[in-house]
This record gives structure tokens, sequence and C-alpha cells, in this order.
């Protein structure tokens, strides 16, 4: 319920915002000095509770919120606790909730609309859902998220120096050719797992020796989401695309080898 505040006297608050384009809210505090007598409502108000780690609901912290545990010392931003806040909220939220926001930080570092993107047959939902527990914010999520709208992938050449060799050429060409007898209905994570187990059979390799060199074949590096939930998110088109490029690069930097 409302709470009373005197003339003049300082006062530390949180508040809770929202960002442009209806991005999720996040939580600072400031101070202010109410210029007269004025009713400060709770609703707005967050409070954290020192003694539990736990988020609580808005109800919960209307409840517990006093005026009587306000402090008068100047406010302090703290930035770690902001972006764990507002990573909790993102992972809290589903890819579809989170699309609208993830769609407008896209426009703003130049990726293409949405028409486009929708025909380059990636999953939207599914991007943001490899990259939700890893984004602190949804600008950090964009940007992260680069990688699966580029027509073609520039390796890095310590990665593609390390991972695109010759003998890894005819696992990779074998990972490719059995993912594209499958339909686009059982392009699943549980169908690429047999993949992989078909082709670590046949080839006699690990699965870390199998993922990484695919890895750097769809992003042009070694990091990235799960190597599943990438293939899925970049669909079947795109990722058959992205291994032939470089089988391609395996087969025209290593001639020699290869004959």
């Amino acid at each position: 319920m409302p709470r009373e505040v005197n003339k003049g006297v300082p006062i530390r608050m949180p508040l809770v915002t929202e960002g442009p384009n209806g991005s999720l809210g996040t939580l600072f505090l400031f101070t202010v000095i109410p210029a007269r007598p004025s009713i400060v409502s709770a609703c707005i108000c967050d409070v954290l509770d020192k003694k539990s780690s736990v988020e609580k609901t808005k109800e919960e912290l209307i409840e517990k919120f006093s005026l009587e545990h306000i402090g008068r010392s100047p406010s302090m931003f703290d930035m770690d606790k902001l972006m764990a806040l507002n990573s909790k909220h993102i992972q809290s939220k589903s890819p579809s909730e989170l699309l609208p926001t993830f769609l407008f930080h896209l426009e703003k570092i130049g990726i293409v609309p949405q028409s486009e993107i929708m025909e380059t047959g990636v999953n939207l939902e599914k991007i943001i859902e490899t990259l939700q527990p890893r984004s602190k914010t949804m600008v950090e999520m964009a940007e992260a998220s680069k990688f699966y709208f580029k027509n073609n992938i520039e390796f890095d050449e310590s990665a593609a120096k390390k991972f695109l060799k010759p003998e890894l050429l005819e696992a990779m060409k074998k990972s490719a050719q059995y993912m594209e007898v499958l339909t686009t209905a059982d392009f699943s994570e549980k169908n690429l797992e047999d993949v992989f187990k078909r082709v670590m059979e046949e080839s006699d390799l690990k699965f870390g020796k199998i993922a990484q060199p695919l890895r750097v074949a769809l992003t042009g590096t070694t990091v990235s989401p799960g190597i599943f939930e990438m293939i899925i998110a970049l669909g079947k088109e795109t990722t058959l695309k992205r291994i032939y490029q470089a089988v391609n690069y395996i087969e025209s930097n290593y001639t020699e080898s290869i004959n």
C-alpha cells in the first residue's frame, strides 16, 4: 500500500524500468529528495532480501517494502547485479516473448529485416533458445547471433588451420551426406545424434573430433552454442551449404595432401 515520505528528506529507492520497444525491465537505485510530502507507491519499488539470493515476486517485494529500510546514503549503481538481474529476466521468458525485442536489436546492428531473415531458412525462436542461457542483455544476444545470418562464413585463420584439415574431410562429407537424406520433419536433435554416432563408428573418431570441425564450418570459429541445437536453428539448407563450403575450403587448400 502507499507510504508517506517527508518533505526534503533524501531517500534511496530502487526503480523498475522498461527499455525501448518493450525490452525487459531492469532495476537500478537512485536517490530522490521529495519537494513536498508525497505518496510513494510500493508497487513500483523493489527490495532485495540480503538474506536470500532467490528472486522475489512483485507481491512479495511489496509486502517486504518499508521506508524504514531505505538508506539515506548516496545510491550506488551496481552493474554486476543489474546484469545478473537482466539475465534472469531473459532466461525466464519464452523465445516467442523475446522475439520482438530480438528483431528490434538485430535491425539496430544492421542485420537484414525479418522478411529476409525468414528466407534464409533459419529458425528465429530456435536461435534465441540457443543464445538465451548465455545472454545478459538483448544487445549481447543480437551481437552473438550474427553468424546465423551470414551468407558466407569467413573462417578464423587459427581455427581453420587446426580443424579444417584433410584427415577430417571424409568425416565432414559423411556428416553432410547423412544429414542430407533427413527430411525437414526428421531434422531433429535425436536424428542428428544418430548421424554423429554413425559417422563416429565409420571414421573411428570421437565426438569432439567431428563436432569441432563442424562448429568451425558452421560459425567460422571454435565458440558457439551446442552443436545440435545450433544445427536445428540454422536449418537443413544453411547447415549443408556451410559444411560443403568447408569441404571446398579443405580441398582447395590441401590439394596435394588429398591427392
